[in-house]
């Protein structure tokens, strides 16, 4: 097992960039002002632990892209160029206790995921920036569990479920639903 923990990670490109690597724990760390992502998952990255970290003023929080089986949990992720957290073609992932505030776009995002499992997160006050993201973002979402997420007065989604063959209710807990 690897550790990442207690550093302050700032003004780089990336802040922590995992690529192809699995059973990792990311904690406790300060991210901020990193061009890319503060934190990043990466092909194939699996069963790592995200936890406990700050990641703001970053261009996105916490990034997962084509990763699976891994927890990301009581993070504070705000004031993000675009997302606080996001997963794109990433499967049974569990996002839990965290707060993602004040994001230029969305708080928590995913496209082409499936079987995650979002549990009591807070999502609020984001979309002050441009919100006409959802062009790009046009791939299949399903399985989406949610439980006890917040979403309160956004201007843009607090949370982002982009679909194109099925959707969760609009009423679901704070949850938008786009049918891409």
């Amino acid at each position: 097992m690897k550790w990442a923990s207690i550093n302050d990670v700032s003004h780089n490109r990336p802040g922590i960039h995992v690529s192809s690597s699995s059973y990792n724990i990311i904690a406790n760390n300060t991210i901020q002002s990193n061009e890319g992502q503060g934190i990043g998952l990466y092909w194939g990255s699996s069963n790592n632990v995200i936890e406990s970290n700050e990641a703001s003023n970053n261009g996105r929080g916490i990034d997962i892209y084509s990763s699976h089986h891994n927890i990301i949990e009581n993070n504070n992720v705000s004031s993000n160029g675009y997302s606080g957290i996001f997963l794109e073609d990433s499967s049974n992932n569990t996002i839990s206790n965290n707060s993602a505030n004040s994001n230029w776009a969305i708080g928590i995002g995913f496209t082409s995921s499936s079987n995650n499992n979002i549990i009591d997160n807070n999502a609020l006050n984001n979309g002050g920036g441009e919100s006409a993201f959802t062009k790009v973002l046009q791939k299949t979402t399903l399985s989406i569990t949610m439980h006890r997420t917040t979403k309160v007065e956004s201007p843009s989604p607090g949370i982002l479920h982009i679909i194109s063959s099925s959707a969760i209710p609009s009423s679901q807990m704070g949850v938008e639903s786009t049918l891409a």
